[in-house]
Parts: C-alpha cells; structure tokens; sequence
C-alpha cells in the first residue's frame, strides 16, 4: 500500500482539520477511518484532530484505539499529538482508563 502524494495528504488533512473545529465530527473520524483504503497514512498533523474529535464525541474507546496506531506510527513524541492525547485522558471518565468500558 503506498503512502500517497504529499498533496494528496495535505487535503485530507485539510478536510479533516475543517471537520474537526466545524463538525460535523463524526465526518473527522470518517475521513481518518478511510485514509488507510486510499492509501494514504496519517501522520503528526492528522492524529490531534482525530484525537480531539473523538473527545468531542466521547468516542473515548475509539480515541485509545487511535493512541495504539499513534504508538505503531511513532508519533507519539509529537508535540501536538501528546497534548491532545493528554486531553483526551484528562476528559475520559475514569471507567474508560480502566478498561471496564468501551465505546
């Protein structure tokens, strides 16, 4: 699978980013879900809107799912990415930390 053209990769992230900060959010996630079918792969400016839209959902156990492909891709030392994650774990009902649930 390849990784896409970089101008490819910078209008998702684009959309991504607008649906992020706009909404609809669901539309966010969406959009990163299908990236990997269009082969192309998220990176460092992808991953904190994600992140973020998931917590603006309470996606919380899609949001850990996300933080397993951010430690798989090797952006978790990613400035923006750790705060967002931090965020998220700031935000996630301490159920979700635990692992007793998932949604």
């Amino acid at each position: 699978m390849g990784h896409g053209s970089s101008e490819q990769i910078v209008i998702w992230n684009a959309m991504i980013r607008g649906y992020a900060f706009n909404g609809p959010f669901q539309e966010c996630i969406q959009m990163f879900d299908e990236m990997p079918h269009r082969g192309l792969k998220p990176h460092n400016f992808t991953y904190p809107y994600v992140i973020n839209s998931c917590c603006e959902l309470e996606m919380y156990g899609k949001g850990k799912r996300v933080h397993c492909e951010i430690v798989k891709s090797g952006f978790e030392s990613s400035y923006a990415v750790a705060n967002s994650l931090l965020n998220m774990y700031l935000k996630m009902p301490a159920s979700f930390v635990a692992g007793l649930a998932d949604r």
